[in-house]
């Protein structure tokens, strides 16, 4: 889309209008943002604080994303931006901080050849009076609820700043941002729990892949009465951060496998495959594909409707069906020296 500098455009935050005006910036002009989402969790993760971080430790840190490639090889093939990117009065990027990091690079490179299109940039300038709270529903407005999602732990990482830094409650952050309240609690305990349980304890890696377990951790109903007690918080941390659940799935089978001081014990010990490994020899559903299909045919026959029936009585190849159904199941009894009772 054409735009000319000087167009205005009006943005609802909360409820207000607020207009932002559209420009092409000098690049000397910006500055990246520290606290930007993104850029504030990766930083989480390697256990440092963003506000202290000059442009070029922010353009490392960007261009250490592995996404990062593609995106300045469609921004450099493009001949720039498709998005304007939004400022604040200052300059301070607000919303498109690694595009704005592309073209720093781009003009570093490209420009020094004499290539005018990398020494600006489109932007959409907010006006002076918007306050920081407007910013944060903003970003939020693009990337927690909108169509250009951050990563979970991006998400929630937001939502906590939201919430712990500019006091806004669980209700206004869900009013503001079209959420959930349930899903704003969740984001922001899951949060709290990676941030100062998870993240502590991990040895390698930055640990921010490990909030799927949080989360999942959080909003398990089975597990509530195991997450009242601050010392199975810690316990579960110590199993994320030390491998012994390998997937965020996986916590999902935790509420079976607190159930058995067995399979606990194995968890602890040797990790979750270990663990229903020992639940299966009780269950074989647990550990196994096989036997769950058997159980789930089970039932399904067990509440067989009369249409089913109707077409079973009707239908040779229905017939034909329930008959290898039959021989198959005898053949592996008979292999498994099983004999079958009626």
């Amino acid at each position: 889309m054409n735009r000319m500098p000087g167009e205005i455009e009006t943005r609802i935050i909360e409820g207000q209008s607020v207009q932002v005006r559209y420009e092409e910036a000098p690049l000397d002009q910006l500055k990246l943002d520290p606290a930007n989402p993104r850029i504030r969790e990766i930083v989480l993760g390697r256990q440092k604080k963003a506000a202290n971080l000059g442009t070029e430790e922010l353009l490392k840190i960007i261009f250490d994303e592995p996404e990062i490639q593609q995106l300045q090889k469609a921004i450099r093939d493009n001949g720039g931006l498709i998005e304007p990117v939004f400022l604040d009065a200052s300059g301070r990027v607000i919303e498109g901080n690694r595009r704005a990091a592309v073209l720093m690079r781009l003009r570093e490179t490209l420009g020094a050849k004499g290539d005018k299109r990398w020494e600006k940039i489109p932007a959409w300038r907010l006006p002076n009076a918007i306050s920081e709270r407007q910013v944060a529903v903003l970003q939020g407005q693009f990337h927690v609820s909108g169509k250009k999602p951050w990563r979970s732990h991006e998400k929630a990482g937001h939502v906590r700043r939201m919430h712990t830094d500019l006091k806004m409650s669980v209700q206004d952050i869900a009013r503001s941002l079209g959420l959930p309240e349930r899903e704003v609690s969740l984001l922001l305990e899951a949060h709290e729990m990676m941030t100062n349980l998870i993240l502590p304890q991990m040895k390698n890696g930055t640990g921010l892949d490990r909030f799927s377990y949080a989360y999942e951790f959080v909003k398990n109903p089975h597990l509530e009465d195991f997450r009242t007690k601050p010392s199975n918080r810690e316990e579960f941390a110590k199993w994320v951060a030390s491998g012994k659940l390998k997937r965020g799935d996986k916590v999902r089978d935790l509420p079976k496998i607190l159930k058995d001081p067995h399979a606990k014990s194995a968890l602890e010990h040797q990790g979750h495959d270990k663990a229903i490994k020992v639940l299966g020899k009780k269950d074989p559903t647990v550990d196994s594909m096989f036997f769950k299909k058997i159980e789930n045919t089970t039932k399904l026959l067990s509440k067989t409707t009369a249409e089913v029936i109707d077409r079973i009585k009707k239908e040779k190849k229905a017939q034909e069906l329930m008959q290898d159904l039959f021989t198959a199941l005898q053949n592996t009894a008979r292999a498994a020296g099983l004999v079958l009772k009626r």
